[in-house]
C-alpha cells in the first residue's frame, strides 16, 4: 500500500482509539523500500538547510537589525504605556484582555461535545470502581442554598452523598428532604473549618469534598472525578473552575497538574478538591485556620494527586490568595556563576548586578571567555578587575560544550548557567534559587525574566509549543485565565539564560548534551532531569531583565530541532492546561 494510504488509515485508527502498530509497520517498510520518496526527503532536507542559513543571514543583516530595534522600542512604548494606564478608561485599548464571549463559545463547544447523562451512566456501570463522594456543605445562610443542592441532585454519577451542616442557620426544610443520600446535622455558629469536620463526620464515603451554597457542580463533575481514578489510584483529585456572575460562567480558571511550588505559593487546586476520607482522616481533618483547604494541602506529604482538566466547579465570590512560603537558605549555600560571553559591555553589567543583589549567598563568576576572533585584551582586563575565574575558548560558539567544560572547575556545591545580557536589578533571587536547590527533590531552578519594558520574557517553558517548546506568555504582563504565569511554580524545563542545579547533579545527568549545540539544550537538560526523578521549578519575582539573543541569532536551525522531536516530541506538557491554546499568546483552544 502506498505509504501516503498508509498515514490515512494510521489517523483513522489513531481517531477511533484503535491499535495501529501494524499500519506503522507497514509503513516503516514501505519508506524503507522506496527510493523515490527517500531522495525527495534528502532534497528536502537540504532546501531546509539552505533556509536555515539564508534566515541566519537576514537576521545578523545590519539593515534587519536596525529595523528589528525600531519596531522593538515601538513594542516596548506600547506596551508599557498599557501597563501603566491599567484601571483606566483606556487600558482596553492597549491590553490583551480576555474575551467574555471567547469563553461562551468554548463552553457551547465543550456541552455539545459532553455525552448525555445516560451514556455517562451506561459507562460507570461498567466500572470496577465506583466509589461514593462525599459532599462537604458548610452551610452559614440559605441564600442560594436551592440551586446548590440541585446541582448535586443533578449529578450523572450516582454514587454521591450531600452532608450539611446547618451553620447557626434554621433547617430549609424541604429542599434538603426526599433523598437518604442528603444528611444533615445542626450547629451553634463556628468556624467554616469546624463545620466542614462536622459535615465529615456524617459520611460514609470513600472521598470528601467541600461545597459551599451559592456554588455549582457541573452535571459531569463526579462523573469526571471518578473516571480519572478508573486510570489512576490517588489521594486527592482536583479539577478546574470558574466563576458565576449572576446566571452567567465567566472568568475560567486553567490549572496545571500537581505542582507543590505553585501551591507553596497560593491555593491553586481550589475547587472541585477530593479528598480521600483515609487521607483526612489521618491528616486529623481540617484545621481551624481561615484557608483551612489550603492548610491541609500543605501538611498532606507523600499523597498521590491526580488533576482533572475540565470545568467542573462554578464558585460565586474570588478565592485566589497568594501565600508565599520562606525556607532559610542552606549552611552549604556556595555559588558558581557560569557566563559564556564574548561582549565585554554585556559581562561588565552582568557581574556587577548580581554582585549588588546576591544577599547572603556566596557568589563565585567563572567566566568562558569566547576568543572567536582571537585575543581581546579590553575583555582580559576587565576580567581582571572584575576579580572572575576564567576559561579561555576559541572555537566557534557551542554553549553546551562552553559550560560543561566549566563546570569541570566548579568546586561549589551549586552552579548558575547565567547569560551575559541578564541584569540583576533587586535581591532576593539569588536567595530564592539556592533555598529551591538545597531541597533533594527540586534538580533544577530558575526565575522569571522580564524585558527592559517590563513585560515577560520567559516565565517556564512548555512543551508543544512553538517549535516543540516555547515561552508561553512572551511580551505580556499577566494572564487572567492563567494567573500562575509569574508565580513559583514547576514547570517542564526553564530557560538557559538562567539556570540552576546542585553540581553534583549536574554532573550526574551527564550535563548539557552535545547534539543540542545551540538550542534545546537546557530543555532537553531538563527534561533529563524530570527523568530520573527530579522536579524543574521557575520561581517567580521581577528582579531580572533579559534583552535576549543581543548577541548571538536566534534562529532554531533544523538538525537541531529534529534531534528534539526525535528525542522529546511525545512529551505533554504537564503543568500547562489542554484547555490552553498550543501558541505562546495564552488563549482558548479552539476559541
Amino acid at each position: 500500500m502506498a505509504p501516503f494510504r498508509l498515514v490515512e488509515r494510521i489517523r483513522g485508527r489513531i481517531a477511533r482509539g484503535e491499535n495501529y502498530a501494524e499500519e506503522v509497520a507497514e509503513l516503516a517498510e514501505a519508506l524503507e523500500s522506496n527510493e523515490e520518496l527517500k531522495r525527495r526527503c534528502q532534497c528536502l532536507l537540504a532546501h531546509q538547510m539552505l533556509l536555515d542559513e539564508r534566515l541566519l543571514a537576514v537576521e545578523t543583516n545590519r539593515l534587519f537589525s536596525v529595523w528589528g530595534g525600531v519596531l522593538s522600542r515601538c513594542a516596548r512604548v506600547w506596551w508599557r504605556t498599557g501597563h501603566r494606564l491599567r484601571g483606566s478608561v483606556l487600558h482596553p485599548l492597549f491590553a490583551r484582555a480576555f474575551p467574555a464571549q471567547a469563553y461562551r463559545g468554548w463552553i457551547a463547544g465543550q456541552q455539545a461535545a459532553l455525552p448525555s447523562c445516560e451514556a455517562h451512566q451506561a459507562t460507570a456501570a461498567g466500572w470496577s470502581y465506583r466509589p461514593t463522594v462525599a459532599l462537604l456543605m458548610p452551610a452559614g445562610s440559605t441564600e442560594r442554598l436551592a440551586e446548590t443542592v440541585e446541582s448535586v441532585r443533578g449529578q450523572s454519577y450516582p454514587e454521591w452523598q450531600l452532608c450539611v451542616t446547618l451553620n447557626g442557620i434554621a433547617d430549609p426544610g424541604e429542599m434538603l428532604r426526599g433523598d437518604e443520600r442528603i444528611r444533615v446535622t445542626q450547629a451553634a455558629r463556628e468556624g467554616a473549618a469546624e463545620a466542614a469536620n462536622r459535615a465529615a463526620a456524617l459520611a460514609s464515603a470513600e472521598y470528601l469534598a467541600v461545597i459551599e451554597p451559592g456554588d455549582r457542580l457541573a452535571p459531569h463533575a463526579l462523573h469526571s472525578l471518578v473516571e480519572r481514578l478508573q486510570r489512576a489510584p490517588a489521594d486527592i483529585v482536583y479539577s478546574d473552575e470558574d466563576r458565576l456572575e449572576g446566571e452567567a460562567r465567566v472568568r475560567p480558571l486553567f490549572k496545571p497538574d500537581w505542582s507543590p511550588a505553585l501551591l507553596e505559593s497560593c491555593m491553586y487546586a481550589g475547587r472541585l478538591l477530593a479528598i480521600r476520607s483515609e487521607v483526612f482522616q489521618a491528616a486529623g481533618g481540617f484545621r481551624a485556620v481561615p484557608a483551612y483547604e489550603h492548610d491541609f494541602l500543605l501538611r498532606a506529604i507523600g499523597v498521590r494527586v491526580e488533576h482533572v482538566p475540565r470545568v467542573l466547579y462554578h464558585r460565586r465570590g474570588e478565592r485566589l490568595s497568594v501565600q508565599p512560603a520562606r525556607a532559610p537558605l542552606p549552611e552549604d549555600a556556595a555559588l558558581t556563576v557560569v557566563i559564556c560571553s564574548k561582549t565585554s559591555r554585556l559581562l561588565e553589567q552582568a557581574v556587577e548586578s548580581v554582585q549588588r543583589t546576591r544577599g547572603a549567598v556566596p557568589c563565585g563568576f567563572l567566566v568562558v571567555h569566547h576568543e572567536e576572533g582571537g585575543e581581546d585584551r579590553p575583555m582580559r582586563r576587565l576580567l581582571e578587575r572584575l576579580g572572575c575565574r576564567v576559561l579561555r575558548y576559541g572555537g566557534p560558539f557551542h554553549f553546551a560544550l562552553m559550560n560543561n567544560l566549566a563546570v569541570e572547575r566548579v568546586q561549589t556545591p551549586y552552579v548558575l548557567f547565567l547569560n551575559d545580557d541578564v541584569t540583576a536589578f533587586a535581591p532576593g533571587w539569588c536567595e530564592r534559587i539556592v533555598t529551591a536547590l538545597a531541597r533533594e527533590d527540586i534538580g533544577v531552578a530558575g526565575s522569571v525574566l522580564r524585558y527592559r519594558w517590563g513585560a515577560l520574557q520567559h516565565a517556564g517553558i512548555v512543551l508543544g509549543v512553538g517549535d516543540g517548546a516555547a515561552h508561553v506568555g512572551r511580551s505580556s504582563f499577566e494572564s487572567e485565565i492563567w494567573p500562575w504565569l509569574t508565580l513559583s511554580r514547576d514547570v517542564s524545563a526553564v530557560t538557559g539564560a538562567c539556570l540552576g542545579m546542585r553540581t553534583a547533579v549536574f554532573r550526574k545527568l551527564g550535563g548539557f548534551h552535545l547534539e543540542f549545540p545551540n538550542n534545546y539544550n537546557d530543555v532537553d537538560l531538563c527534561l533529563r532531569a524530570r527523568a530520573a526523578g527530579y522536579r524543574v521549578v521557575c520561581l517567580g519575582g521581577d528582579e531580572l531583565q533579559h534583552i535576549e539573543c543581543s548577541t548571538r541569532a536566534g534562529l532554531t536551525r533544523l538538525i537541531e530541532r529534529d534531534r528534539f522531536y526525535e528525542r522529546w516530541g511525545r512529551e505533554a506538557d504537564p503543568f500547562y492546561s489542554p484547555c490552553l491554546a498550543d501558541s505562546e499568546r495564552i488563549g482558548l483552544r479552539g476559541g
